[in-house]
Formats: structure tokens, sequence, C-alpha cells
């Protein structure tokens, strides 16, 4: 059950509606406001649209009832409009085609004249507070935006920040693993070059022991040569020697065979001069002479035939 108040009319309000017809009726409205006042509070407020509000009239006057008459206008901004009736109920409570909205054009139309400027003067008001929040809350929400965009601004400058200090510490890190490999790489073509000039002068030394190796061979081949012709030479010689011993040899043999022949030869003329002589001698025979003798040689001269 709702409480349902009686205005002067005589028709039926809400509780909220009774101290607005109250207002309305006790109360004379309030003067508008100058230029000056709406330009300080447009200072105040930028964003506040300033509007003047309605002067109430004296509804205490009743209102003849009349069908299209007494409604207001009833489909535009009657009370029980379709319309005004929405924006109503919607904003203070009352259903929609609430008390008198089921009727004629007339009957409770007429009676509703009196609490319409009233309705009006709410919905002007409660539009008129909506309308000043609207402002501050659109402040508000652009503070908190702004608020929120420069917590955003402030992350992404504090991840770029990070980001940047990753960054330098990755160059430092790659430079310094860059540096550490340069020296390693100078330390490892230091001692390449080393091992190189040690193995070049291993090289050197092996190959010059080998070509020293080389010449030796050589010249034993050259000694065994040079004795093998020393030799031979001592052999031709010592073979001409003999040769020339040889035919010496036999020149002197054949000097000597030739001289004792000669001394044969001469013998033998001696011997056969001998032999010569011999038988001359033994032909010397002295007849009558007596014995002969062994030497009849001594008697040679006696027996000499004349």
């Amino acid at each position: 059950m709702r409480d349902v108040i009686g205005d002067e009319c005589g028709n039926e309000m809400m509780p909220g509606q009774a101290k607005h017809s109250a207002a309305s009726t006790t109360h004379s409205p309030e003067p508008s406001k100058s230029d000056d006042e709406k330009g300080a509070v447009s200072m105040e407020h930028p964003h506040v649209k300033v509007y003047n509000e309605p002067k109430f009239i004296d509804q205490a006057s009743p209102h003849t009832g009349g069908g299209m008459m007494g409604c207001g206008d009833g489909f535009g901004f009657g009370g029980g409009g379709m319309g005004g009736g929405l924006l109503i109920g919607a904003l203070l409570g009352r259903g929609l085609f609430n008390h008198g909205g089921e009727g004629n054009w007339g009957g409770h139309r007429g009676g509703e004249g009196c609490e319409r400027p009233v309705f009006d003067a709410a919905i002007l008001s409660k539009l008129g507070t909506i309308e000043g929040q609207v402002p501050l809350v659109g402040s508000q929400t652009q503070t908190a935006i702004a608020m929120s965009t420069g917590q955003i601004t402030t992350n992404a400058l504090q991840v770029a920040l990070g980001q940047a200090g990753q960054n330098t510490a990755i160059a430092l890190a790659n430079q310094n693993q860059v540096a550490g490999v340069k020296d390693s790489v100078q330390a490892g073509t230091f001692a390449t070059a080393i091992g190189i000039r040690d193995d070049g002068d291993k090289t050197r030394a092996l190959i010059q022991l080998n070509e020293t190796a080389a010449l030796n061979r050589q010249l034993g081949v050259l000694e065994t040569t040079l004795l093998l012709e020393r030799h031979g030479r001592g052999f031709d010689r010592d073979h001409h020697s003999l040769v020339i011993q040889n035919t010496n040899t036999a020149n002197a043999m054949q000097q000597q065979q030739q001289a004792q022949g000669f001394q044969v030869n001469r013998l033998f003329d001696m011997m056969h001069c001998c032999d010569q002589n011999i038988r001359a001698t033994n032909q010397a025979i002295n007849i009558g002479a007596g014995t002969q003798t062994a030497t009849p040689t001594n008697t040679s001269t006696n027996n000499r035939v004349n």
C-alpha cells in the first residue's frame, strides 16, 4: 500500500509531490539571477549551464475541468500523459498511466492542472542537479583518465627505463663478451704465431739437419769414390809397375840367356879350339923315343917333323 495525500485541488498526490506542492503554494518563487551571478556561477563551474528557474504561478484558484484543456496537452506535457508520465514515473516513482491515465480526457485531468507546474519544477530541478553533476562526474572521469594515463605513462616510462637499462646491460655484456672474445682471439693469435714461429724454427732446424745429413751422405759417397779412385790408381800403378818389372825381368832373362848363349858359344868355340890343339898335340909323337909319357908336350919340340 502506498500513501496518497490530497492536494488543495482535491487531487491525489504522492508524499514528495505534496511537499513540492506545499512549497509552491506557501513560498513565493525565487527571483531570477542576474547576469553577474550567472557569470560567477559559470566561472565556478565552467561546464554547468545556468537555467532560469521557472516562475511558479499561483495555482490556488481552481481550474475548471475540461477535456483537452484540462489535461494540459496530455500526451506531451500532462502529468498523466505518455511522454511526460514516463519521465516523471522514472524520476519520481509514479507508475506509468497512474492517476488519470485510465479515464477519459476529462475528469481528473482538470484537477491535475495544479500539480503539473510542481512536477515540471521538480523535473527541471532534477535535470539541473543531474546536469550540474555531469561536469563534475566528467571532470572526475577526466581526472581519473588523466591519472590512469599518467600512471600508464609512468609505467610505460618505467618499462622504457627498465628496458633501456636492460638494453644497456645487454650492450655492456655484449661489449664485454666481444672484448673478451677479442682478447681471447688476440691471445690465441699470439700463441698461434709463437707456435708457428717455434714450429718454423723446428722445421728449419729439421730441414737443416736433413740437409746436413744429405751433405754428409754425399761427402761419404765422394770420399768412398775418392778412395776407390785412389785405390784404382794405386792398383793401376802397381799393375803398371808389375808389368814393367815383369818386362824388365823378361828382358833381363833374355839378356842373360843371350849372354849365357854367347858364353856357351864362346866356350864351345874355346873347347873346339882346345880339341884342335889336343888333336894337334897328340899327333906330335916321337917315333922311337921310348915310352910315351902323359905329357907329350915336353917332348913335342923334340919330335918335330921336319
